[in-house]
């Protein structure tokens, strides 16, 4: 069997919670399994972005939320949905590479070492666009980025190659009347109010007990027939009859209890399992 302190330990399960971390984790100081208390922020991060809890019948994701949240409140609410905010980015210069090479040089803006880890590679071929590819980023340097798999299509320096990051590397909320708010989607719902800049827990899939909307009819359960809930601008449930159909609101899940002459926070949120 060899050394088993080589083994790479990437899953532990624990009375009933399992973590999962990712693949390839760059910082070997991330490589946690303790299973934390979802009910806490941590100021410095303690483990990979997008790693994986489960709780029972509730899935969450270690997220990083942004440093300025705006809005009347610097806070990021409990119990509302936060966004993915990054614009994917577009390589102003991109190098070209062949079929089963691992690596992609490009020049894009903003870029950190290792800031795209577990991110993504749109590749849009000049000459066939219906030959588009989706590359998972392993590691990057400020030009250099790593993929996780052989390239299947060459890469030509005309294609054009949006960059965009691990979805819950850059979480928030939307400002109020906020340029662009309707081209956001929400991934997460923290179960605390966070500070900006903060590492948290955001739930992703389960039971969860989230805020309504500011009319009354948007109440969950409240419309008859009307089970699905949806997001409003800042995060909260909508359930009122229409309201998922408008191009503003995105479905969260659905509500649990009967509510039959009432009305209940407590829903079923499908995010992601």
């Amino acid at each position: 069997m060899g050394n088993p302190t080589a083994l790479n330990h990437d899953v532990r399960v624990v009375n009933g919670a399992t973590i999962y971390l990712p693949s390839d984790i760059q910082d070997g100081g991330l490589v946690n399994l303790a299973i934390p208390n979802v009910y806490a922020e941590d100021a410095v991060q303690k483990y990979p972005i997008g790693t994986k809890l489960v709780l029972d019948d509730m899935v969450f994701r270690y997220c990083h939320a942004e440093a300025d949240p705006g809005g009347t409140s610097s806070t990021i609410r409990a119990n509302r949905a936060v966004v993915f905010k990054q614009i994917p980015v577009t390589a102003s210069v991109v190098v070209a590479a062949d079929v089963g090479d691992r690596t992609i040089t490009a020049t894009v803006a903003g870029v950190a070492v290792n800031n795209y880890e577990n991110g993504y590679i749109i590749q849009q071929p000049t000459v066939s666009w219906d030959q588009n590819s989706k590359l998972r980023i392993k590691s990057n340097t400020t030009t250099v980025f790593t993929l996780k798999d052989a390239l299947v299509e060459a890469v030509a320096a005309t294609d054009t190659m949006l960059f965009s990051k691990n979805m819950y590397s850059d979480v928030g909320k939307i400002p109020t009347n906020g340029t662009g708010k309707e081209y956001m989607s929400w991934v997460a719902v923290p179960l605390l109010h966070i500070t900006p800049s903060c590492y948290f827990w955001g739930l992703t899939w389960g039971p969860c007990c989230i805020q309504y909307g500011d009319g009354s009819t948007d109440r969950p359960g409240e419309t008859a027939s009307v089970r699905a809930f949806g997001f409003n601008f800042y995060g909260a449930a909508i359930c009122s009859a229409g309201a998922l159909n408008a191009p503003s609101q995105q479905i969260g899940g659905f509500v649990i209890p009967n509510t039959w002459g009432t009305w209940s926070m407590l829903v079923m949120l499908q995010l992601s399992p």
